[in-house]
């Protein structure tokens, strides 16, 4: 299996020392850089705390030979499918010009390094609705990304799988993973595309996919994105975290079964899911539901400002499956 994700304590990630050869990169949530990651492997804090107040590393590997450098601010890693890279800048004054020079420098790198087709992208920044000079900074951030698609050329339809999460701190953090060949995007049915969006979201749409699906050598990988309580494009059930939870899960669950009529087939209780709570309050009932409803397999609970005011959570999840056919 070329490509895996694990959420590992640092105590179980020390334990692990096996693994250390095979880290594309790591991101700690409430966690420092553990001991025994080497020195030039990609690591990144991530203001994000998991809402019981534990240390979680999110631990990309494979198992194939990994090699690791920089260029510019970029840390990376790859193996002979698979690029991961990381960056952190600092996220004061104009957030779209930020946002255009991390990203001018992701496909800088992945096109140079021979990895052009981006699979996911983690966006994490302060102040995520936060109004600056008239303008809430999630706007900025989706004008800088949009012109930075736009300058090379890429078409949003092809866009990859993405979120974009509100964090504490200063920083705004942003790691990848992309591939030599190309996914296939998945759309929501029971949603617009984010990148069609009307303007009364601003002036340039969010551009990513609802999903994507890539394969590699042990098979097909769905990387979905950050999902919540949206249909069409409207947010629903303001307040009310249990109506919203049901919502959401509404929806990942029509992108599996889209992504089966494309032809690929996964389980939801292989998925590994990752959830964003605004109120962590609202722990027990997302556990709960998500139980109940048998979706994943012990989902990861971080504290995050969803990019809607009105967004109590946000899910998204990776999983490993299966072309049909």
């Amino acid at each position: 299996m070329s490509l895996t994700l694990r959420y590992l304590t640092p105590e179980a990630f020390a334990a692990m020392p096996e693994m250390a050869a095979q880290v594309l990169g790591v991101a700690g949530f409430g966690s420092s850089r553990p001991p025994g990651l080497a020195p030039d492997c990609p690591f990144l804090g991530v203001a994000l705390p998991p809402v019981d107040g534990s240390a979680l590393l999110e631990v990309w590997t494979s198992d194939r030979p990994v090699q690791r450098s920089a260029r510019g601010e970029f840390r990376f890693s790859h193996d002979v499918t698979h690029l991961f890279g990381m960056i952190q800048s600092e996220a004061a004054g104009d957030l779209a010009s930020v946002t255009r020079d991390s990203y001018d420098q992701l496909f800088a790198l992945a096109e140079e390094a021979g990895y052009p087709h981006l699979l996911r992208i983690f966006n994490y920044l302060p102040g995520i609705t936060r109004v600056e000079a008239g303008q809430e900074r999630y706007r900025r951030f989706n004008e800088g990304r949009h012109e930075a698609f736009a300058a090379r050329g890429r078409v949003v339809e092809a866009a990859p799988a993405a979120c974009a999460l509100g964090s504490a701190g200063d920083l705004q953090t942003l790691y990848f993973i992309a591939a030599r060949t190309a996914g296939l995007p998945i759309e929501n049915p029971r949603q617009i595309s984010a990148y069609r969006y009307p303007t009364r979201y601003g002036p340039r749409s969010p551009t990513f996919s609802r999903a994507l699906v890539a394969q590699d050598e042990a098979g097909a990988m769905l990387f979905l994105s950050g999902t919540a309580s949206i249909v069409s494009h409207e947010s629903q059930h303001p307040g009310d975290p249990a109506a919203q939870l049901a919502e959401t899960l509404r929806n990942l669950r029509a992108l599996l079964t889209e992504s089966r009529r494309q032809g690929y087939r996964f389980e939801e209780r292989d998925l590994v899911l990752k959830a964003y709570l605004r109120r962590p309050e609202d722990r027990a009932l997302v556990e709960r539901g998500l139980a109940e409803a048998g979706m994943g397999r012990a989902p990861i609970l971080l504290r995050a400002e969803i990019c809607r005011p009105e967004l109590l959570l946000e899910i998204e999840g990776y999983a490993r499956g299966e072309a049909l056919g």
